[in-house]
């Protein structure tokens, strides 16, 4: 909380130029956080619709999620009605599978932290015999601070190439909220795998030369030096020609990715939520492992 109130309004008493420094300063103290939101997804199958269109012939088969994210907690929305998940390996397969850019029998997804309960969640799943996810946006569509049609239309199709939809049945006090259920389909289950792995210090020798990289609200954690190792890491997990997607466009440093051979692509940024005094965007950066010559 103490962490909260720096962040949204400490911070506000900040020069204009200084406000993305301290933040970043922020979660050089905090502790890690494991919790996820469905919001974080929209940009990342933005960035992989950019690709489809970019290079409609790229296939991404082998694909590595660092730091995948699961909900044990109210988070900030101070929303808790669903036992614990994680669903961003099965948003990413979602996106994959819809925009043709894998097929179902070839997917195989890699989910890698150092949280023991992620892990345990994440390698139980083949033992149940049906996956579903609640999900449940954590944003409130209202007129004040409508959400995107953009957004809407993500939500809406979501889950529609990996399993089978269902209502959600929610308290009252959420009905602005966009929700669902999913039964998620076995085959899409069994291309799910996590081990544990600090993506600082260590990396898999024996790679399998991931054609895609996944990182979302990990990078703000690490300093300088830890960042450098992590992508240094990543690179190395990389085929070539493959590609690296994250949400920092402010804490990667282009001299650090440049060097390593994983040049920015394209970044954009896209809009969840608008408001005039505060509207809710978020942002996504491509880097692609450049091939050998």
């Amino acid at each position: 909380m103490k962490f909260l109130y720096q962040k949204e309004f400490a911070s506000r008493a900040v020069k204009p130029s200084e406000v993305a420094a301290f933040v970043a300063s922020l979660y050089q103290e905090r502790g890690h956080s494991t919790d996820t939101q469905i919001e974080a997804n929209f940009a990342l199958h933005t960035a992989l619709a950019a690709l489809k269109a970019q290079h409609p012939e790229t296939k991404l088969n082998k694909v590595l999620i660092v730091g995948p994210g699961m909900d044990f907690a109210p988070r900030t929305d101070l929303i808790d009605l669903f036992g614990p998940q994680s669903y961003q390996p099965f948003a990413i397969a979602d996106s994959l599978l819809a925009l043709k850019l894998a097929e179902t029998s070839r997917l195989k997804i890699h989910c890698v932290d150092i949280n023991d309960r992620v892990l345990a969640y994440l390698q139980a799943l083949g033992a149940r015999k049906e996956v579903s996810l609640s999900i449940l946006s954590g944003v409130k569509d209202s007129a004040a601070r409508p959400l995107t049609e953009d957004f809407k239309d993500y939500f809406r199709g979501f889950g529609q190439s990996i399993g089978v939809e269902s209502g959600l049945e929610v308290p009252a006090r959420f009905a602005g909220h966009l929700k669902k259920s999913l039964r998620i389909r076995p085959e899409v289950v069994s291309a799910v795998s996590a081990g544990r792995l600090n993506i600082v210090t260590e990396r898999y020798q024996n790679s399998p030369q991931y054609d895609l990289v996944i990182v979302t609200n990990v990078f703000p954690y690490f300093s300088a030096p830890e960042l450098l190792f992590a992508l240094t890491n990543i690179q190395a997990m990389t085929a070539e020609g493959g590609y690296l997607i994250h949400n920092e466009l402010q804490t990667v440093s282009s001299n650090f990715v440049n060097a390593l051979g994983l040049p920015l692509r394209q970044a954009r940024t896209v809009m969840i939520a608008s408001d005039s005094a505060a509207p809710l965007f978020d942002g996504v950066a491509i880097h692609q492992k450049n091939p050998r010559s």
